[in-house]
């Protein structure tokens, strides 16, 4: 995951790739939902084209690179105005939490990656066409 300011934009960008979501959302949806107590807190999801959004509970991506990875880039008119110090705090206090937070399901879609990568290896082997 990675934040980075350009003149009046924000772009977040994420590690996980497109295919990546598509198969956990299909095979492990939970890995795309970070807990608490039980009780869900933040989530990953995609939105349509111009769509997208990032909040306290989660973060919409609506951008897909040429090469599968997903970002949403937000409009903050007065940015480029600030001193670099000042984009920084501000964008760390706007956005750290999300950041934080994306970080922790990347690492759940890893590891829900795996898995399902290893149970779809054991259904494959199993079934044989004649």
């Amino acid at each position: 995951m990675k934040l980075t300011n350009n003149y009046n934009t924000v772009t977040i960008s994420t590690d996980i790739t497109y295919a990546q979501f598509l198969a956990t959302k299909r095979y492990k949806p939970e890995a795309l939902v970070l807990k608490k107590d039980k009780e869900p807190v933040f989530m990953i999801d995609t939105a349509k084209e111009g769509r997208g959004s990032a909040s306290a509970n989660g973060i919409a991506l609506d951008g897909v690179t040429a090469d599968g990875a997903m970002f949403l880039t937000i409009n903050k008119p007065g940015l480029a105005t600030l001193s670099s110090a000042e984009r920084r705090a501000m964008v760390k206090d706007e956005y750290g939490m999300i950041l934080y937070n994306m970080a922790k399901i990347e690492k759940q879609v890893e590891a829900a990656a795996a898995k399902t990568e290893q149970a779809l290896e054991t259904v494959n082997d199993a079934i044989e066409i004649g």
